[in-house]
């Protein structure tokens, strides 16, 4: 059914609870109802079924369902609200003059209950997670009421409601067959407003995302008694909370001036809360809190004008820093694409020809042999690369973005992503016509041949932000970029910091092994470790990748303070796939009619020195400059 919306009027300001931040600072987040659900693994023995005459209110005093927030918002019922009562989705009708009531005749399970029928009331009915009529699940019972409280949520500034974020439920215990039923309508959690502003001096004042951590529970299941006095997490419940900041089809707020956010949390007292924000270009600002109470159904305020930001790109050159993308790239033939990372396009399903990056930085597609098995189960096969392969691939030939320049260059034939051809034509201007010929103007990935770079010529799909990035905004890195991310930053020589990582000063980057994968971890500059993670062999060419055997909550930890995780993808020669190596693409060659530049580490091998013949299919990590 269509998404509940919880409308939140202009009207006259009224007066807000006092703020109880014993440190200043503030954050921006909201919450998407669409986020919001309870859980409903179990059913329940249920009462007899019953039409019943509803009434859903949101009381104008005492402990009041609606919010009154100093910039005038109130909450008010809309025609296409829905609540979810007992497991079945009921869309509201009949609302009052003044919109804090609505009314409904519905047909639902009742619980049944010393002879009394309980009903519990949910909104939005997004929450309940089940389909109209379904039966009551284990978390309905007559005495208390679990609802999940999402890790992950989006707020859009220019909305003039909150979006659903408004987490309610009603309780009502009637004799059996009451046909009137009256739900007054309760928040199950408090509400931050968080002021910001950027700092006069900040380069960049686009805030993507705000990660909450704290001492006490932010995420998951929580337990409400009749009476909503207490709010209660369960042992499953986490202490992690990211919001993402959207204004209209933007992913972010400009605060370069002042922006209110309203975060939805659960009750806290006496915890300590860490809100870091970030910006663009994944920089990063910290401020912590200690609450004396954050209170069920109150409005609490923190502000915080000096909003700056480190920096956590990494430095190509002593004056170009980039922020890489946030995973590997990767091609759909026909849009049947089959691992668990998907999105729609208009009219549904994949478009043939979608390029995106993948889910996440440790995924990779494998092949027949040693597959990369992803969330669903479902593996691709980079050897079945062609142009009907119904599968996702991402070990491309050598400028094989797409760009047919046969027009001009008449040797450079490989151009489609799927090409897999290796014979050597003898020709002196072209040996595997891939990439610009001899005869071109630029033969590396740049100026005229800049379009045979994927990430210059075709439009991305970022899962990251759920957006398409249009051609242009990514791009290959040169081998001498490669080279100072990998050899140089950190350096005495006035070059840019790279930070001390476990005791080694100027570390760059660390093998290691993530979600079961091999691979290289650059850390950024500026880069702050976080604490309890050790590492090993940081700087160290041919470690060993099982030596720094990480965790998925630890790999978090590092990717939120800004490291880049590149999987050993292995590489491709037709359709025969090698695993367990490392090798990443470049758009430099030097003037070479068969090779291109990539680099290359494996069990003993940390290689840049030489080039590789430009049919072979090696991964893709693309970048984009941010300063």
């Amino acid at each position: 059914m269509k998404q509940t919306i919880l409308n939140l009027k202009r009207m006259k300001k009224l007066k807000t609870t006092a703020a109880v931040f014993a440190a200043a600072t503030v954050v921006l987040f909201a919450v998407s109802c669409a986020k919001e659900y309870l859980d409903i693994s179990k059913t329940n023995i249920i009462g007899v079924k019953r039409t019943i005459n509803a009434t859903a209110a949101l009381p104008q005093g005492g402990d009041k369902a609606y919010l009154d927030y100093a910039d005038g918002r109130k909450v008010k019922w809309e025609q296409t609200d829905a609540l979810n009562i007992n497991g079945t989705n009921v869309a509201l009708s009949g609302l009052s003059a003044d919109n804090t009531t609505a009314s409904f005749t519905s047909t639902i399970h009742a619980i049944s209950s010393g002879g009394n029928d309980i009903y519990w009331a949910v909104y939005p009915a997004a929450l309940a997670g089940v389909s109209s009529g379904s039966s009551i699940h284990n978390d309905y019972t007559a005495s208390a009421l679990t609802v999940n409280f999402p890790s992950k949520q989006t707020y859009n500034s220019s909305a003039n409601a909150l979006s659903g974020n408004t987490l309610m439920a009603g309780y009502a215990n009637v004799p059996a067959g009451t046909e009137r039923v009256v739900f007054q309508m309760r928040n199950l959690g408090t509400v931050l407003k968080l002021t910001l502003k950027a700092d006069a001096s900040a380069s960049n004042k686009l805030v993507t995302k705000i990660v909450f951590t704290s001492s006490g529970k932010l995420a998951g299941k929580f337990t409400t008694n009749t009476a909503f006095s207490t709010i209660t997490p369960d042992n499953t419940a986490t202490t992690e909370l990211t919001v993402h900041l959207k204004s209209g089809n933007n992913n972010y707020i400009d605060i370069a001036t002042q922006k209110d956010v309203y975060v939805i949390l659960p009750p806290l007292v006496g915890q300590t809360l860490t809100m870091r924000i970030y910006n663009q270009y994944n920089g990063w600002t910290e401020r912590v809190a200690n609450s004396t109470a954050l209170l069920r159904n109150h409005i609490y305020t923190n502000t915080i004008s000096n909003v700056a930001f480190e920096k956590t790109g990494f430095s190509v050159s002593d004056s170009t820093m980039v922020l890489f993308s946030p995973g590997n790239l990767q091609w759909s033939a026909t849009g049947g694409g089959t691992t668990s990372t998907t999105h729609t396009v208009a009219g549904g399903g994949i478009a043939p020809g979608t390029w995106r990056f993948a889910e996440n930085q440790w995924d990779f597609v494998g092949d027949s042999t040693y597959g990369k098995v992803y969330a669903n189960g479902v593996k691709c096969d980079n050897a079945l690369i062609s142009s009907s392969y119904t599968g996702w691939i991402d070990l491309f030939g050598w400028a094989t973005s797409g760009w047919d320049n046969t027009a001009i260059d008449h040797d450079a034939l490989n151009f489609q992503p799927w090409a897999i051809t290796n014979y050597n034509t003898g020709n002196t201007n072209n040996r595997f016509r891939y990439g610009p010929s001899l005869t071109m103007t630029d033969i590396t990935l740049e100026g005229t041949s800049a379009n045979y770079d994927w990430g210059v010529y075709n439009a991305i799909y970022n899962p990251q932000t759920q957006t398409t990035d249009a051609p242009g905004t990514w791009r290959m890195l040169s081998a001498n970029e490669w080279s100072y991310v990998l050899r140089i930053r950190g350096l005495t020589d006035g070059s840019a910091p790279a930070s001390t990582v476990c005791g080694t000063a100027s570390a760059r980057y660390v093998r290691a092994r993530i979600h079961g994968c091999n691979g290289l971890i650059l850390f950024p500059d500026y880069y702050v470790h976080p604490a309890g993670i050790e590492l090993v062999d940081i700087n160290a060419a041919t470690s060993s990748f099982v030596a720094n055997t990480l965790t998925d909550a630890q790999w978090a930890q590092m990717e939120n303070a800004g490291c880049v995780f590149l999987p050993a993808a292995g590489y491709r020669v037709s359709t025969s796939v090698t695993s367990h190596i490392l090798g990443y693409w470049t758009i430099t060659t030097i003037r070479s009619s068969w090779d291109a530049y990539s680099f290359t580490v494996a069990a003993n091998i940390f290689d840049f020195s030489n080039g590789s013949f430009r049919y072979v299919g090696k991964s893709l990590r693309l970048a984009k400059e941010i300063n």
